[in-house]
């Protein structure tokens, strides 16, 4: 039973639940843009509630979801932010690790839907 690990549960959802801002076709990036304390808010939740794997909010930060302008002005940034908050939730807890979300390329998992 020792070997068991448990790791946080759905940003978007939870973000939601709290009342971050959250709409389509953003999702969870766009509390990362506006409230990105409320992000680190559901980290640290998570981290209270017992997970020992914490993930970036960083899975909706592609042009499907913020836009293809947004994406080349902002991606990097955000993904850097989206690490930085997740890193400094989990800086209080030696045993919680990080981990990187990564999103599918395109909103769908079918690669013949991409376009490159």
């Amino acid at each position: 039973m020792n070997d068991i690990t448990i790791l946080d549960g759905g940003m978007g959802r939870e973000l939601e639940r709290i009342g971050a801002p959250f709409r389509q076709p953003e999702w969870s990036a766009l509390a990362l843009m506006e409230a990105p304390e409320m992000v680190r808010r559901v980290h640290e939740d998570y981290i209270r509630a017992g997970a020992k794997v914490i993930t970036t909010n960083s899975y909706a930060l592609v042009p499907f979801h913020i836009g293809e302008g947004r994406f080349r002005a902002r991606g990097a940034e955000l993904a850097s932010l989206a690490g930085r908050l997740a890193r400094e939730a989990a800086d209080g807890t030696p045993s919680v690790k990080v981990a990187g979300s990564l999103p599918p390329i395109f909103g769908s998992y079918q690669p013949e839907l991409f376009k490159a």
